[in-house]
C-alpha cells in the first residue's frame, strides 16, 4: 500500500512539474512531502519489517527525486529574473534622482518575484536533504 502511495506521490509530483507548462503547486508538494517525512520518522521508532521499509526508501527516494526536480525547474528562472533585474540597473541611492514610476513598479514587482523563487528553491533543496537524511536513518 505505501509503495503504491509513493509511487502515485512521485507521479503526481512529476506531472504537476512538467504538465501543460504550468508552474507546479510547491506549497502544496511542500506540505506533503514535510508530512511525509514526519510520518516515517513516526513509524521508524516502532518494529518495522523489511517490506515496508523498502516501502520508506522508496517513498523518501521520490521525494528526494521530485524536491530535486522542483529546484532544478526553478533555477533558470531565477537566472532569467537576474537577468531582467540588472537590466534595470542599480536602484537610485539618497540624493539621486528618483526613478521613473513605472521603472519602480517593475523594480518591484520583479523583486518580489525573486524573493518568492529563492525561497521556493531553498525549501525545495531543503525537503530533499531532510528525505535524503531520512534514507540514512531508514538504513541504519
Amino acid at each position: 500500500m505505501l509503495r503504491w502511495r509513493a509511487i502515485a506521490f512521485l507521479l503526481l509530483a512529476l506531472v504537476t512539474l512538467r504538465g501543460f507548462g504550468q508552474e507546479p503547486d510547491s506549497a502544496k508538494f511542500f506540505d506533503t512531502a514535510q508530512q511525509q517525512i514526519a510520518d516515517i520518522r513516526k513509524q521508524l521508532g516502532a518494529d518495522v519489517d523489511e517490506t515496508k521499509l523498502g516501502d520508506f526508501r522508496d517513498l523518501a527516494t521520490s521525494i528526494v527525486t521530485s524536491a530535486d526536480a522542483l529546484a532544478a525547474d526553478r533555477a533558470p528562472k531565477l537566472d532569467a529574473l537576474d537577468a531582467r533585474i540588472a537590466e534595470l540597473g542599480p536602484a537610485p541611492t539618497k540624493g539621486q534622482p528618483a526613478e521613473a514610476p513605472d521603472i519602480a513598479a517593475q523594480r518591484a514587482t520583479l523583486g518580489k518575484q525573486r524573493t518568492d523563487l529563492d525561497a521556493e528553491i531553498k525549501r525545495a533543496k531543503l525537503i530533499s536533504v531532510d528525505a535524503q537524511q531520512l534514507l540514512g536513518e531508514i538504513a541504519e
